[in-house]
């Protein structure tokens, strides 16, 4: 991405500049994060699954015990758990939406 707006270039200019840097600090920052919240543990047990309420309670979770070393004071953290809009087979629906969230 440096190379792609190189100052030096005939054809570069400010903008393209500024989004190549832009990108690659971007870049940057998204590898550390990624490394702190991989080698985070936490205390707290969350059942396996891919992207379920227990995978991203425990991503919010490593995120937040990580905070100093992100050097966050204090942290926003939106999670989204979709399924709700039950419109047929609502009890059945509706029993395994709760029963996912209180695992």
């Amino acid at each position: 991405i440096l190379s792609l707006n190189n100052s030096s270039s005939l054809h570069s200019n400010v903008f393209g500049e500024t989004w190549s840097s832009t990108a690659h600090q971007s870049l940057l920052e998204n590898e550390k994060l990624y490394d702190i919240i991989e080698n985070a543990e936490t205390e707290t047990h969350f059942p396996d699954g891919g992207f379920n309420v227990a995978a991203k309670l425990k991503m919010a979770s490593k995120i937040i015990l990580q905070h100093k070393k992100r050097g966050a004071d204090r942290d926003v953290i939106h999670l989204k758990m979709s399924g709700w809009d039950t419109h047929s087979n609502m009890q059945d629906r509706f029993g395994k939406l709760l029963d996912e969230l209180n695992t």
